[in-house]
C-alpha cells in the first residue's frame, strides 16, 4: 500500500540535490494532483498556488516519481500520468479515463 509523505520526508536529502517541481495547468476545474515516489512506496499531495500551478519545493532530483492528476467533469473522470521532469516546466495532459482507471494508477502505482 501506498503511504502518505509530507515535503519534510526529503531532509536527508542535500540541498544542493533538490529541486522545485512545477506543474502548469490552466483549466480551473478542481483536480487531485499527487507526486508519486514508487520507491519510497510513498505518495504527496501537490497543492495549486492559485494562478493555474501546482507548485512542490524541495524534492530529490534524483528520485523517479510519477505526477498522477485526476478530475471529474460534468460525471466523466480524467486521468493525467507522467514520469516528473526535473530539467523543465510540466504540464498535466488529461485524457477520459474510467474511475476504475484513475482507482488502479493510483493503487498500482506501489506495484510497479
Amino acid at each position: 500500500a501506498m503511504g502518505w509523505i509530507n515535503c519534510d520526508r526529503f531532509y536527508d536529502v542535500p540541498a544542493s540535490q533538490r529541486f522545485d517541481l512545477v506543474v502548469h495547468d490552466p483549466d480551473t476545474a478542481r483536480k487531485n494532483v499527487y507526486l508519486v515516489f514508487s520507491e519510497r512506496k510513498s505518495m504527496l499531495r501537490m497543492d495549486r498556488n492559485g494562478n493555474g500551478t501546482f507548485v512542490q519545493s524541495g524534492l530529490p532530483r534524483n528520485e523517479a516519481a510519477t505526477i498522477i492528476a485526476y478530475k471529474v467533469v460534468d460525471g466523466k473522470a480524467y486521468l493525467s500520468k507522467q514520469p516528473m521532469d526535473v530539467r523543465k516546466p510540466m504540464q498535466l495532459h488529461f485524457a477520459p479515463a474510467s474511475v476504475t482507471e484513475v482507482r488502479n494508477a493510483i493503487q498500482g502505482l506501489g506495484n510497479s
